[in-house]
């Protein structure tokens, strides 16, 4: 019967061929059905202008797999195209890509619509029919790079010379994504569930090698202009990354195991007493019932001991109260060894209804080895243990997913560490019980796999773990098997990790526009850096750091850091360098890393409360970095519901053009709406500036310049201030309620007045305040050495041209020329900036006053707020 059908299909593809050779035709059919060798048969369905299916197999009637059957991945796109043929091939030709067919073999080309090849099959596509499973072979050129794989390995982020074991493991490859991205502008995904092996130029020096034992060959090929490109294309099949609800990417903290409810609301109150925000508390296994093997029986079941709930119809956990009266939600963790095939009344889920009724909003799944074991090896899905391992972290994710959306209409906060393709739209991630370096390459592996919102578990225990910890999707301290919490920690821990929660809750309308690009294109929020700079060498290598956002460049667990091509503002100290080079900053306390802003950025920020508020805030912050034309959108919504996914989102579209002597920004009109919507937006703009503001009109109407901070505020928007510790000029400006308008804002430089005026840039870099300046006069080195050697940063001009044995006149000459500022103004740079650190670093006014030779108090007061625009007391505290 088999022949018979091979058969028929060959006349048909015959009679079609005579009909239309060398004809190019336009196409309505949704795919092309091919007989080929091997007594096979080879399908085409091109679904957009980048994308293709391929499958192969040896009957014409060719089944779903499992990802499509469970509506994991989403083949249902269509796009119109032409063909045409000749006696070997078929040309298949969309408006951004081709693919040619080797009639006989199957063989296939890719091209992208320039007609340039990105890569064709090496070998047979197909098994013969005698050998089980399938097999194809890609060529790759000699500089092609390859990234992708999710969470199969945390070694390296460029996998060329890499073979990859495509089998989800609880312990060493947690999240395995068979997609893989070239350099050369085309991707692949692999549509199985099937155990297989992606070998990367690791057999064999040139070519991409998949392979596996079971099932047929299945898969995608994506055809882009870069990485971003292919990542939408791969998302729009296999999912975009969820919304998270807004409180979802502030912190969360996990309690130890063994907790019971007072220790749990102690836990929460801690961070409330200590002025440090969270979100989210969330108790480990201890929280159930366990039998006396130490199992856990299933359903759940609260253990009464720890956590004492009421047993009659009105179920109620008032320690969960308790915690939604301080702005808390409550995560569960949750043992998943339960056949997650099973559906409707049967689910996973339809044991979990009863904790979300109590005010449980998320979950914490762990998939322990066991739970890939059925009982009697056959799952409710007749599916063996082989073929379900890979998908069952996605069914588990997807039911609890839509069960928590079907019974409360809200966005789910659920994560999980183990995963496959298509993850990204049911639940975040977390590296699993693991922290440090590796945990940062699983980051971005996820990240370069269209899946955003992924983090590790915090080192509390180092500066360097909690910066990497702050600057992620979304923030996990797991105290789960130690006592982590910040309130137990050294007090110079305390106050970075404080900073830290602090900087992020003021960067939440950052991190939720980097979301929602995340949701729309698949672009993740941490970024690797061959993401944002494909054309860098050292990209694929920079394993240590990444973009957070468009904006941040972060670098973890390393001294140094590598800044690309542009201009690179040091977000600790204000200072500026240009790009291709290696720094080794040094990082003042309270900060754990190095982190940088790119020249010429806008960062959307708010007040950081205890808590991420669901009633949304009138008063945004704008931070402008400016350099050249930026354009940002800040995107907003109900911060809950699913309404997003209807449009009802609100967007602002705001634009900066600066020069070397003034800069206008504008800050467009909200458009759209959501439900919630504040009527009325404040913005407190602050622009980072290397020139004191001469003057500043807003809508054409020039305001006021005040030494007093608290004027220009939210209240009363006719003034400016500006503040010189930062450099920064601010002011408040309100787009209305009644009759709103666009903002533009104008500020012209006054150039007599500098932040580095002796520091000009040199070569591809700016020197900044603090940067070691090559001095060529020998006087004025000689000088600077002295008063380095013998802290005589108090020194007159006569006081130091008397140690040289030189004229005082000719020695504030040649000073001023070498350094661009007179001997004193530079002697009172130094003593400022000296006063600073000692009044950062714990000193009170009046040690400060003695240590730097001030007559009294109130004179070194009048010199610091002269310099500054505020006082040593402000600046303490």
């Amino acid at each position: 019967m088999q022949d018979l059908v091979y058969l028929r299909a060959m006349r048909l593809y015959a009679i079609r061929n005579r009909n239309e050779e060398g004809n190019a035709s336009s196409m309505d059919n949704p795919h092309i059905l091919l007989p080929i060798a091997n007594r096979s048969y080879l399908r085409i369905d091109p679904l957009s202008h980048g994308t293709f299916r391929i499958r192969t197999s040896h009957t014409a009637d060719i089944k779903e797999p499992p990802l499509v059957r469970y509506g994991i991945i989403h083949p249902t796109l269509s796009t119109t195209y032409t063909m045409e043929q000749n006696d070997t091939s078929i040309m298949i030709h969309t408006d951004h890509s081709s693919l040619r067919v080797d009639k006989d073999s199957g063989k296939l080309a890719l091209f992208n619509r320039r007609g340039d090849l990105l890569t064709c099959h090496a070998e047979n596509v197909q098994n013969p029919a005698s050998i089980p499973g399938f097999e194809v072979h890609f060529l790759l050129s000699g500089d092609e790079m390859m990234y992708g794989l999710g969470d199969e390995t945390r070694e390296h982020i460029q996998h060329r010379g890499h073979a990859a074991d495509m089998k989800v493991d609880a312990v060493s490859r947690h999240a395995p994504v068979p997609f893989l991205m070239s350099s050369k502008g085309w991707g692949l995904l692999v549509n199985t569930t099937w155990r297989h092996r992606i070998d990367i130029a690791h057999t064999f020096a040139d070519r991409l090698f998949i392979s596996g034992q079971d099932g047929d060959l299945d898969y995608f090929l994506f055809v882009g202009d870069d990485y971003a490109e292919l990542l939408d294309c791969y998302t729009e099949v296999a999912g975009r990354p969820l919304m998270m609800p807004i409180w979802a990417y502030g912190l969360t903290f996990a309690c130890h195991s063994y907790t019971n409810a007072r220790e749990m609301i102690d836990d929460a109150l801690n961070f409330r007493r200590d002025g440090i925000p969270c979100d989210v508390i969330g108790l480990e296994r201890g929280w159930m019932e366990e039998d006396n093997d130490g199992k856990i029986p299933f359903p759940f079941r609260w253990d009464q001991n720890r956590f004492r709930v009421s047993s009659s119809s009105n179920y109620t956990a008032p320690f969960i109260d308790t915690l939604h009266n301080h702005g808390f939600k409550m995560s569960l963790w949750l043992n998943c060894s339960y056949d997650v095939s099973l559906e409707d009344e049967h689910s996973f889920y339809a044991q979990i209804r009863q904790f979300v009724e109590v005010g449980v909003s998320s979950f914490k799944m762990v998939v322990p080895e066991s739970s890939f074991q059925h009982p009697t090896g056959i799952w409710g899905n007749q599916m063996s243990d082989t073929e379900i391992r890979n998908l069952f972290p996605l069914l588990l994710s997807k039911q609890m997913h839509q069960g928590f959306q079907k019974q409360t209409g809200r966005r789910s906060m659920n994560y999980i560490a183990v995963g496959y393709a298509g993850l990204q739209q049911y639940a975040a991630t977390w590296a699993g019980n693991s922290q440090g370096e590796s945990t940062l390459i699983s980051v971005l592996n996820h990240g370069l796999t269209g899946h955003t919102n992924t983090t590790s578990d915090m080192d509390v225990s180092s500066p360097e773990g909690i910066h990497f910890g702050f600057l992620q999707a979304w923030s996990l301290v797991n105290s789960s098997g130690f006592w982590c919490h910040p309130s137990i920690l050294k007090n110079d821990l305390l106050l970075t990790f404080r900073h830290y929660a602090k900087l992020r809750y003021s960067l939440i309308p950052y991190i939720y526009s980097a979301a929602h690009t995340a949701a729309r294109t698949g672009m993740p929020i941490v970024r690797a850096m061959p993401l944002i700079f494909p054309e860098d060498p050292l990209s694929n290598q920079l394993l240590n750091q990444y973009m957070f956002g468009d904006s941040f460049l972060v670098a973890a667990f390393t001294k140094q850091v590598y800044l690309p091509n542009g201009e690179w503002i040091d977000y600790w100290t204000g200072e500026k360098h240009a790009g291709l080079k290696w720094l080794t900053p040094a990082v003042p306390f309270p900060a754990g890393g190095p982190l940088y802003v790119r020249a010429g950025v806008i960062i959307p920020t708010w007040t950081a409360g205890e808590c991420i508020e669901e009633k949304q805030k009138e008063i945004i912050g704008l931070h402008f970095y400016p350099h050249g034309e930026s354009n940002y959108t800040l995107l907003e919504d109900d911060g809950t519901t699913y309404s997003y996914l209807q449009q009802e989102i609100a967007e602002t579209k705001i634009r900066c053009l600066a020069n070397s002597t003034s800069l206008r920004a504008e800050i467009g009109l909200r458009t759209g709406r959501y439900d919630g919507m504040p009527s009325r937006r404040i913005y407190d703009v602050q622009f980072h500036l290397e020139a004191r503001p001469f003057k500043v009109t807003v809508n054409g109407f020039s305001l006021t310049e005040t030494s007093d901070i608290d004027k220009a505020s939210f209240s009363n928007r006719d003034y400016w201030f500006f503040d010189r510790t930062a450099w920064t000029a601010r002011l408040f400006v309100e787009e209305g309620a009644i009759n709103p308008t666009s903002i533009s804002i104008e500020i012209i430089y006054d150039l007599t007045d500098r932040r580095f005026m002796n520091q000009p840039e040199t070569g591809n870099r700016t020197i900044a305040a603090t940067a070691i300046v090559k001095l060529h006069h020998p006087l004025v080195k000689k000088i600077v050495d002295l008063m380095e050697a013998q802290d005589g940063h108090h020194w007159s001009l006569q006081d130091a041209a008397e140690r040289l044995h030189v004229n005082a006149s000719h020695l504030g000459r040649v000073f001023k020329k070498e350094m661009g500022v007179s001997f004193p103004q530079y002697i009172l740079k130094k003593r400022m900036e000296h006063a600073k650190k000692l009044l950062q670093g714990g000193n009170s006014v009046s040690e400060t006053t003695y240590t730097l030779g001030f007559k009294d108090i109130s004179h070194f007061i009048r010199v610091f707020r002269k310099y500054y625009g505020v006082t040593p007391g402000e600046i303490k505290n």
